[in-house]
């Protein structure tokens, strides 16, 4: 506090209002969805016009974690919390709120790198969003070299099942990122967007994108190779490869090939 008292409460916390207007947006689109509930509905979007938004401290640049500008007692602190709206959310993103993405960069690079496993478990995605594999990679290897044990449980200490979970989805998001929608509601579906250059050749079945489409891609030397896109319904497809976004529409077996030449 600016009289150097230090607490443990406060109100309008940036977590708690990432989850709020999250919360909000989800319901206000099933109600537009299935055209039910509109009155309550509505009064979501009175809410969400009162909230304030996720903040840029103008001392740091860094995302503020309360709704003053406070100093940090513990800069690198395991914790982070308040970039909620970058990972698991979708608040912020590097296509969308670039700004945002940035501060966040900015936050964890502060915090640094040590953690406990689930709490590295989080970073990985988060640095997957930011889409720098190549730090994703590096903690990834901290997390199995010295955040797991024998039997693969992840080590907290002394077990977690979030640094389990949380790896896997990590490992996805490097593969495939389907979070961000574009103006017309379409969700883009990212390939490859945080590939590290320890992973230069591989393959991936079986991967879920949102939409309901089903993600198999190959890559060699740190480039796309080919993906098959599989989704379960006819109509338009989004897809993003490095820094170029198409627009495609699934086949009459509902199959969608990719190929580099079309980036």
């Amino acid at each position: 506090m600016p009289n150097g008292e230090v607490s443990s409460f406060t109100y309008d916390a940036t977590m708690d209002k990432q989850i709020i207007r999250e919360l909000l947006q989800h319901y206000i689109e099933m109600t537009e969805m299935w055209k039910v509930d509109q009155e309550l509905g509505n009064r979501c979007r009175d809410i969400l016009a009162k909230l304030i938004p996720t903040q840029i401290s103008a001392k740091t640049g860094r995302v503020m974690e309360w709704i003053e500008d406070y100093a940090e007692t513990e800069v690198q602190h395991r914790h982070v919390s308040h970039l909620y709206g970058l990972y698991p959310s979708s608040e912020i993103s590097m296509l969308q709120t670039p700004a945002l993405a940035e501060a966040d960069k900015k936050t964890l690079v502060s915090r640094g790198d040590g953690a406990t496993g689930w709490s590295l478990a989080w970073k990985i995605n988060m640095w997957n969003r930011l889409h720098d594999g190549n730090h994703s990679y590096l903690l990834f290897q901290h997390l199995i070299s010295d955040k797991t044990l024998p039997n693969l449980f992840d080590y907290h200490p002394p077990f977690q099942i979030d640094g389990n979970f949380g790896v896997t989805a990590a490992l996805a998001e490097m593969c495939l990122q389907s979070h961000v929608r574009d103006k017309e509601e379409n969700y883009i579906i990212e390939l490859l967007p945080a590939l590290g250059d320890k992973m230069p050749d591989g393959k991936i079945k079986g991967l879920k994108a949102r939409g309901n489409i089903e993600v198999d891609i190959t890559w060699g030397k740190g480039q796309l190779k080919q993906a098959v896109l599989k989704p379960k319904y006819h109509g338009n497809v989004v897809v993003r490869y490095r820094n170029k976004t198409i627009q495609l529409k699934s086949d009459d077996k509902g199959q969608i090939d990719i190929g580099p030449e079309l980036f």
